[in-house]
Order: structure tokens, then sequence, then C-alpha cells
């Protein structure tokens, strides 16, 4: 999970919000090129990965999500502080292939999360080992999180682990781990590096602490 820090509400919205009716369903059916606009504006703040897993996404493979669903929370489903993009997590495959695990708002449905990437330590309360697992640590809220979110799907760990093994065979002596990091969150195109957060830690606690 990535930590968001919001960015002022983007004018597409405000200026949506104002109008006599206004709903994300109303949007979403009468107002694409908005809806579209604060997709781009959630991905630039985010970094084009998804807020959940980090998986990289864009433009047209991605969706908007709310934190607190609208089902249970109807006033919230137009709040920017609300909002965030998240990956298809896996129901795009589904049709092909039933078993295929869904995970992040595919999976999170109309539950709640008690952490959310807009907690401001929440980098912070997950940890991953070099296979690609996450681990909870021993914080009740962070092992719902993970539950909630489907975060230790097989997919999602080996895809973690096929990041991080980019990193895990470098020779310590011979990279400078402190431009790595940079490398990471280099934000110049607004786009990070997929699961850049776990790329990170791995990185902070299996290669700094050595170097």
């Amino acid at each position: 999970m990535i930590y968001i820090k919001k960015q002022p509400c983007p004018s597409c919205l405000e200026n949506y919000k104002s109008k006599r009716i206004s709903s994300f369903k109303h949007m979403s059916l009468e107002e694409p090129n908005v809806k579209q606009e604060l997709r781009i504006s959630l991905l630039i703040e985010q970094g084009y990965v998804c807020a959940y897993c980090g998986s990289k996404i864009d433009e047209t493979e991605s969706i908007i999500e709310h934190i607190k669903c609208r089902q249970n929370y109807p006033e919230l489903q137009l709040e920017y502080t609300n909002l965030i993009c998240s990956c298809r997590g896996g129901s795009n495959k589904r049709s092909s292939n039933p078993q295929y695990p869904l995970h992040c708002d595919a999976h999170k449905g109309a539950d709640d999360i008690p952490i959310s990437p807009l907690t401001e330590n929440c980098q912070e309360l997950f940890v991953y080992d070099e296979n690609g697992e996450i681990h909870d640590n021993d914080n009740h809220d962070a092992k719902k999180t993970i539950e909630v979110l489907n975060l230790n799907n097989k997919i999602l760990q080996n895809r973690r682990k096929a990041a991080i093994a980019a990193y895990k065979y470098l020779n310590e002596s011979d990279v400078n781990w402190a431009e790595e990091l940079q490398k990471i969150y280099d934000n110049q195109e607004h786009h990070f590096k997929e699961f850049c957060f776990v790329l990170e830690y791995y990185i902070r606690n299996y290669k700094l602490q050595h170097y």
C-alpha cells in the first residue's frame, strides 16, 4: 500500500459538484470527460500505481475507487479525499479463468479497511520478505487490511517476488542504493516503479543495512 498525500480537489470535480444533479453514477454516464480528467488527476497523485497493491495502472486499466464505499457512505461519493485509483483486481481476467484470485477493490467490495492509503504511516505497517509475501507484523489492523484486499494471493506474491529479484542479486558494493531509492519514486513523468513501496522496503531492510 502506498501513502497518498492528497492534493487540492481538481477544478473538474469542484465544478461538477456545483451542478444541480451530481453523483458518481451521473458523472460516469453523463460526464465521462469529467470522470476521465478526475482519473488522470488521481493517477498523477499516486504515481500511476494501484494505491492498494502497487501494480502499474493507466487511464484505461484502472478504476476510480471509493475508500469508503458508495453503498454505505453515499455522502462521500464525490469527496476527493475518499477517491483513489485502483487496479481492476483480477476482475477482467475472471471471464477466461474463474479461479483467478480477486484482490484490491474487486475483493474489498463494500467492506471497510482499517488502514488506507491516506493513513500517514501506512507503508510502515506492512513488511515483505524476499519471496514477495506480505506480513502484518502482528498488527491487527494490518492483518485485516491484507485479508479484505486479499493482498497475499499467489499472483501478487509471485509478481512482488519477480520485482524484488531485479535487486536481489546485485552486488551491494557496485550499487548506490540511495540513488536506487530515488529512482523508484522518480516522478519526472509522474510514474513510479511498479511495487515501488515493496522495493523501497526491500532495499532499506535487505540491502542498505548491509551496505
